[in-house]
């Protein structure tokens, strides 16, 4: 939910400090639930601390990802939401191995330590040196706009030079009894210019965040949220779905494995597709859309373990052929200079979705029942 935030300190101190900043936290802030005495300590530290913190490294990863590649980014966001997706099977398991062995205090420490390592990447990581060619552009042009606004805005007073220098080429001018100060009317343009250079970046924040009242943004941000809800509900369900069609519970958990292997299969060939130029960003999405309804339809009317997992496997591929790509959407639909903001924002609407997960499953739990 605080990914607007996080946009927003990107935006205005740049991807590579947030990062920093965040991954100096993270580790700390979960390594110090070793010292808990009660949730409120684990929801402030673990909760609170490490999840401003782990926004800031989604907002700051994306959009450094997205400056460094263009004409493989859909594949670069494929292969790192891939690597990603993989640790789930490698950190879960640790964390009970350490639970196990040195208690739940214990294991707070070692996963402290472990999130501690990502300081060191976040140490290299950096905007391109066109990012920073881009930025001195844009100073140089709102420089010259500055001295061409005062040019053209000239009183009468700064006009009698124009006049003495070119004799006849300019009429209708008052004459003055004494000359113009010239270093008080350079002052006064110096003191114009570092203002107006403040608030160029002011200026260009407040257009990015009309943004947020378009269409289109509403359009990008609730087909997210619909994908990432979709698998979540899944998720949460599966044990219960399995349940209800009599299925054994240690049967189940081949779900979760289905859904997976769709999930990483499609994660890892959907950008090299779209790259490829076989099929559009636009048309991945819809069949991804598409896959993941006739997926959740395949549920409802499936009565046994084969078609479960057909549907498993389904709602894994419509996730995975779409989830990373957010932010290159994000790029194609709002631009560059805009992504730390807008990246931001699509975070907090898929968020805010995600926390009426369980009031709404709780509600429709109730009344079947």
């Amino acid at each position: 939910l605080i990914g607007p935030v996080m946009g927003l300190l990107c935006r205005r101190f740049s991807c590579r400090k947030v990062l920093l900043v965040c991954t100096s936290l993270t580790g700390p802030a979960t390594a110090l639930c070793f010292f808990a005495e009660g949730v409120l300590f684990i929801n402030i530290f673990f909760g609170v601390l490490h999840g401003f913190s782990l926004s800031g490294m989604l907002v700051g990863v994306n959009v450094v990802m997205a400056q460094h590649f263009e004409k493989w980014r859909n594949t670069a966001f494929s292969v790192l939401f891939t690597v990603s997706s993989l640790s789930t099977f490698a950190i879960p398991p640790a964390i009970e191995f350490f639970r196990i062995t040195y208690g739940i205090r214990g294991a707070f420490l070692l996963l402290g330590a472990l999130m501690f390592n990502t300081l060191p990447g976040a140490i290299i990581v950096k905007s391109p040196a066109w990012m920073n060619q881009n930025v001195k552009n844009k100073e140089k042009k709102s420089n010259r706009s500055i001295l061409s606004e005062k040019l053209q805005s000239k009183t009468k007073d700064e006009t009698v030079c124009s006049e003495a220098s070119f004799p006849g080429t300019i009429s209708g001018v008052s004459p003055i009894d004494a000359p113009k100060d010239v270093f008080d009317w350079s002052t006064k343009v110096n003191h114009s210019q570092a203002l107006t250079e403040g608030n160029v970046q002011g200026h260009e924040i407040k257009e990015t965040m009309k943004k947020f009242l378009s269409v289109l943004f509403w359009c990008d941000a609730l087909s997210f949220a619909t994908v990432v809800f979709s698998q979540t509900t899944f998720v949460l369900l599966s044990v219960d779905l399995s349940r209800d069609k009599n299925i054994a519970a240690s049967e189940a958990v081949y779900l979760l494995y289905a859904l997976s292997a769709g999930d990483t299969v499609f994660r890892t060939l959907s950008g090299l597709v779209i790259d490829s130029g076989h099929l559009s960003l636009e048309a991945v999405m819809a069949l991804g859309h598409s896959v993941q309804a006739l997926a959740f339809e395949l549920l409802v009317w499936s009565s046994s373990l084969p078609m479960l997992l057909l549907s498993s496997v389904l709602v894994g591929v419509g996730h995975g052929s779409t989830i990373f790509l957010e932010t290159p959407v994000c790029v194609k639909d709002f631009g560059m200079s805009a992504l730390p903001i807008m990246v931001g924002g699509m975070s907090f609407c898929v968020g805010v979705v995600i926390l009426g997960l369980p009031i709404l499953t709780g509600h429709f739990r109730d009344k079947l029942q």
